[in-house]
């Protein structure tokens, strides 16, 4: 009955600005990917793609990589069992960007019990973990304000460690029955994500800020999940018991993915844009 989980990631942007901070986020965001299913973080293999080490600042890069990754196992207590190290990257003397890529591996003991990112009809949606609305490096600076500036977020291991071990406790106790983690994009795209994976739409009530609606929607602070529940009094006592920040955002409902009084997109429509350049590609 047993199921095994795998994930990869890295954040280049993040690791040209801090290798070291993006290094331990790169970890992290595995771990959360892994808890988020449900699964026991078990172990990971580290991929270390640099430039010419000869040069000092790529051996900086290096050396302050692997610190990140060492503290960031250390910290989640997620070995690395295996690696492998490709240098002397780089097009016309210019490297690429510094890409710890990190691959792991984590355990379902029960199948039945593993958790997707779901959404069911009048669930509640909850953010777990705390939004300041951190825009610096985002995909929202790059990709919208063209800006690549800044550092990457800050990332508190213990508060990881605890989120992800208390994710998996609810998926556990059948206390939600969805849960994406939140990483590039910030919560928007996760949102954005569950809604076209289940075909359902969402009324997202932003909370009381003290950041903007778009540092808000496209923040990318870390340790943070979306879950869904029908038992939101259970979870905030759960919550409230175990120290987690949790937030009530809003509900599954209707037929659009609806930021209330922001913006609204229809279901139909938010699949048609997300679909558009690869169909333009491929015709």
């Amino acid at each position: 009955n047993k199921a095994i989980a795998i994930t990869c990631d890295c954040n280049p942007v993040y690791c040209k600005s801090d290798p070291y901070i993006g290094s331990k986020i790169a970890v992290a965001e595995t771990w959360r990917n892994i808890c988020a299913v449900g699964a026991k973080p078990l172990a990971i293999t580290d991929n270390l793609n640099f430039g010419n080490p000869e040069k000092t600042e790529i051996m900086y890069q290096i050396k302050e990589s692997i610190k990140g990754i060492r503290d960031a196992c250390i910290s989640l207590n997620f070995p690395v069992v295996s690696g492998n190290v490709s240098l002397y990257n780089e097009t016309m003397g210019k490297s690429i960007y510094p890409t710890p890529v990190i691959g792991a591996v984590g355990l379902i003991e029960d199948f039945q019990l593993a958790c997707s990112n779901t959404l069911k009809k009048d669930h509640d949606i909850f953010i777990l973990g705390r939004t300041n609305g951190h825009l610096n490096l985002s995909t929202f600076s790059l990709e919208v304000t063209n800006i690549e500036s800044g550092f990457p977020p800050d990332i508190d291991l213990k508060e990881e460690l605890k989120n992800g071990n208390f994710i998996r406790k609810l998926i556990t106790e059948k206390i939600i029955i969805g849960c994406h983690d939140l990483s590039d994009g910030g919560i928007i795209l996760g949102i954005s994500e569950m809604v076209l994976s289940s075909n359902l739409g969402v009324e997202i009530t932003i909370p009381e800020l003290e950041c903007s609606v778009n540092e808000w929607l496209f923040g990318e602070d870390q340790s943070r999940y979306i879950i869904i529940t029908k038992k939101p009094e259970k979870l905030k006592e759960l919550s409230e018991n175990e120290g987690i920040f949790i937030e009530n955002i809003g509900k599954v409902k209707g037929n659009s993915l609806n930021i209330k009084n922001s913006f609204e997109i229809s279901v139909k429509d938010l699949n048609t844009y997300n679909k558009k350049w690869f169909y333009e590609y491929a015709s």
